[in-house]
């Protein structure tokens, strides 16, 4: 569950008790939050869109972050997560209140 203090709390689903808080590395509130296995390995990443920028997190380290993209990126949960050209890597679409982006995951370099 996202924070307004840019954090990120994992509760067990069964007992609902509070496992962590990991770190986003903003200081911002959490406007939208996804779970996703960008390559196929059955490791998921975080993508977490805080003040602006989209972080990925691995674990509890940060794997990539965005530069600046404007107010209100993914506010209401506006993130999708989908091969939409069917290569095998997964598309990354956010929105702020007048733009769209799209990323492309192609891997770890």
């Amino acid at each position: 569950m996202g924070r307004t203090d840019g954090k990120v709390d994992v509760y067990n689903g069964v007992t609902f008790a509070l496992k962590k808080t990991v770190a986003t590395g903003s200081s911002s509130a959490v406007d939208a939050l996804k779970v996703a296995d960008l390559d196929g390995n059955g490791t998921l990443k975080w993508l977490i869109a805080s003040g602006g920028v989209l972080y990925v997190l691995e674990g509890d380290k940060l794997y990539w972050r965005s530069p600046s993209l404007g107010s209100n990126l993914g506010r209401g949960s506006n993130m999708v997560v989908k091969d939409t050209d069917h290569d095998g890597h997964p598309n990354i679409f956010i929105g702020t209140e007048s733009l769209l982006y799209q990323f492309k995951y192609l891997g770890a370099s």
